[in-house]
């Protein structure tokens, strides 16, 4: 076990915030990202010269990218598969402006080089999603030059419901990236629409509760689950299927939502999982969901990490 202050490891700026860790089992690397918090903040980027991660000082290769924006950036996400290393950053806060979206050549990248090259700014997928999230989805798969990377988000609630999830298809060509055919963001088709029946957790949500446990807690340290959402968190690829996870509220003790409540009651949270089958499929679809919840203690339900930048 080896330890070091995050403003060692990206020793270029001030303070970090929202380090993630990958490990891309193509290349037999480790992965992390951050964001720097100042004006015009700036997205970070480092990976280990080879499978060992330590040590932390002396094996990793360091690249930073000025984000230019007019207000700080937040909440970094990161993916990767066997062609690219995919990052997204919200920018531009509130939440409810644009998306930087980055594609980087890994080739070029472990090379010395530098192959981000190619940046996207857009809106929420929906045009109008408040949450601040894009996910790039980790395929741990071997995949072909050719094959796409997937990106993934939710929209905003409705009435009585959660978010519909959103996906997004992007393809490499000659070391390049692109969206495929000019594809926009697609709404995730399902063979059920179980999984949008819960509370939708995020703070901008119009129905909010007011009452545990939106706030767990009456002394601190209080877990206010609006600053958790139910955002997507980490998603991730292994043989041909897609595994999302998302924390929802629920209000009743078989870990469901009953929709005429509107949010009057939300006794609980969970943890809902979506698997979505590839291979072989043309349109990506869930095929399957389940929950992880508590009938006896609500608090057992709220496994992701500290704040609302936690990972399922």
């Amino acid at each position: 076990m080896e330890t070091v202050a995050t403003t060692a490891f990206f020793p270029t700026v001030a303070k970090v915030v929202d380090v993630k860790l990958v490990y891309d089992s193509t290349s037999s690397r480790w992965i992390a990202s951050g964001t720097s918090v100042a004006n015009s903040g700036s997205v970070l980027i480092a990976y280990s010269f080879n499978s060992s991660p330590t040590p932390l000082l002396g094996n990793w290769g360091h690249q930073q990218i000025s984000v230019g924006v007019s207000s700080y950036t937040d909440f970094d996400c990161l993916g990767v598969d066997g062609n690219g290393i995919y990052i997204s950053v919200a920018a531009n806060l509130p939440h409810q402006g644009n998306h930087k979206i980055y594609a980087i050549n890994k080739v070029s990248l472990f090379a010395g080089g530098w192959g981000f090259g190619t940046c996207w700014t857009m809106p929420n997928p929906d045009g109008t999603m408040a949450a601040d999230v894009i996910q790039p989805v980790s395929n741990a798969d071997n995949i072909g030059s050719g094959d796409n990377a997937l990106f993934v988000a939710k929209a905003d609630p409705l009435s009585g419901e959660g978010g519909r999830i959103y996906y997004r298809r992007l393809s490499w060509s000659g070391g390049s990236p692109n969206w495929l055919n000019g594809e926009d963001w697609q709404l995730l088709q399902s063979q059920t629409t179980s999984y949008i029946n819960y509370f939708d957790l995020d703070i901008t949500s119009s129905n909010n509760p007011t009452q545990p446990p939106y706030s767990f807690g009456g002394t601190p340290p209080a877990i206010t689950l609006s600053r958790n959402g139910s955002r997507l968190a980490q998603a991730s690829i292994r043989g041909g299927r897609m595994w999302l996870c998302q924390c929802v509220g629920l209000n009743t003790a078989g870990g469901t939502f009953d929709a005429s409540a509107n949010g009057g009651v939300i006794d609980r949270s969970g943890v809902q999982w979506l698997r979505v089958d590839l291979s072989g499929v043309a349109t990506p679809k869930v095929n399957y969901s389940g929950r992880v919840f508590s009938n006896s203690n609500p608090h057992l339900s709220l496994v992701r990490g500290r704040g609302r930048h936690g990972k399922c």
